[in-house]
């Protein structure tokens, strides 16, 4: 029989050994530890999460589901686009759970942060075969369509999307921003609506609202929903740099119906800079800022902002549109002819390209 010395000895050495790895957890309480890392990842504790699941996969590393929740958390942390850990996570959910549809839904979400439209809009088609009747998966497939500028096919996506749960806002925010493409005002105006009807605190809604009555020419009435987009943007969970860009050049430039004497002039440049300062690839606030310069009667200085917002927007037909407009006003008739060709060269169906471009066909021939 061991002697009291000898357990105490076992005890301490043992204890030295569980420092100096991760946590590793029975099965009995695995599921509890999925449950509270997914709990962590949600409230936006990404770091935390990522913690738990470590010491789930030391202990069961053929856990499908820890891995693919690692893989979430890691794309919530990795720096400059680097999501190549979380990119393998997720690969390893997938190899141990071929059917999992979720896993491809997260790494379709990932590939689409990347930029990789082809990846990401393969492996949703798959998500969304697997689970038809996921929203997320329908969403998700829609916003990497639209970032591919498959804007018709996005559109039947969030279309799938709002069938099967026609109470979440933000498929009725993308669709907003689809009809608002297209010129189809009433349908961005009432997509954006319903988006704010559904999530009340959601800045996202209120911005394609507000998006959405700019666009119809209502600049009083998108005034509202731009403050209470930027408003709620600074409360958690929607912080996001990119709203509150869009909300404040927003209302700078809706609040140009007032006048454009020098004064409003004035703040509505600034408005524009506060936005690029916060956000500085949000191509809309460079636009407006160069049109403000034009009104103000800077050539020099529009031409220069112009020139940075279609380096920072180059696949952004409306961007490039608003260039060919401004060259107009400028007496360059045929470097806007050029700009425009080249859009509809990438984008066939972009309808405000197309009527620009025969416009000035039409004024040529005659």
């Amino acid at each position: 029989m061991p002697s009291k010395f000898s357990l105490t000895i076992l005890s301490l050495s043992s204890l030295i050994a569980l420092q100096s790895v991760p946590p590793v957890f029975a099965r009995d309480d695995v599921g509890q530890k999925l449950a509270k890392a997914a709990e962590l990842l949600n409230r936006g504790k990404a770091g935390a999460a990522a913690s738990i699941l470590h010491g789930v996969i030391v202990g069961h590393p053929s856990d499908s589901q820890a891995h693919m929740e690692l893989g979430a958390a890691l794309a919530c942390l990795a720096d400059n686009d680097d999501y190549d850990s979380a990119i393998a996570e997720e690969k390893k959910a997938l190899e141990l759970d071929p059917n999992s549809y979720y896993a491809r839904k997260i790494l379709g979400h990932i590939y689409t942060n990347l930029h990789k439209s082809e990846e990401s809009i393969a492996i949703l088609k798959e998500a969304c075969a697997i689970n038809p009747r996921s929203y997320a998966a329908h969403r998700d497939l829609g916003i990497a369509l639209m970032t591919a500028g498959k804007n018709d096919e996005a559109m039947k996506s969030f279309e799938d999307a709002i069938k099967i749960d026609p109470t979440r806002p933000d498929a009725h925010g993308k669709l907003s921003l689809l009809y608002l493409q297209k010129d189809k005002f009433k349908e961005a105006v009432n997509e954006g609506k319903k988006a704010v009807k559904l999530d009340v605190p959601n800045p996202e809604a209120h911005l394609a609202l507000a998006n959405a009555l700019l666009a119809s020419g209502d600049k009083l009435g998108a005034i509202e929903p731009y403050e209470t987009a930027l408003q709620a943007n600074f409360e958690k969970p929607y912080r996001n740099p990119l709203t509150a860009a869009a909300s404040i050049s927003g209302i700078g430039w809706a609040f140009l119906v007032k006048g454009a004497g020098p004064k409003e002039l004035a703040e509505a440049a600034n408005d524009q800079r506060q936005a690029i300062k916060i956000f500085p690839a949000f191509g809309p606030a460079y636009v407006r800022l160069a049109e403000i310069l034009l009104l103000q009667g800077n050539t020099k200085k529009a031409d220069a902002v112009y020139q940075v917002s279609i380096k920072l927007s180059q696949d952004d037909a409306g961007v490039s549109t608003a260039y060919a407009k401004y060259l107009v006003k400028t007496g360059r008739t045929e470097e806007a002819k050029s700009v425009l060709k080249k859009v509809l060269e990438k984008r066939p169906d972009y309808k405000p390209a197309a009527e620009k471009l025969a416009e000035l066909d039409n004024e040529r021939a005659s």
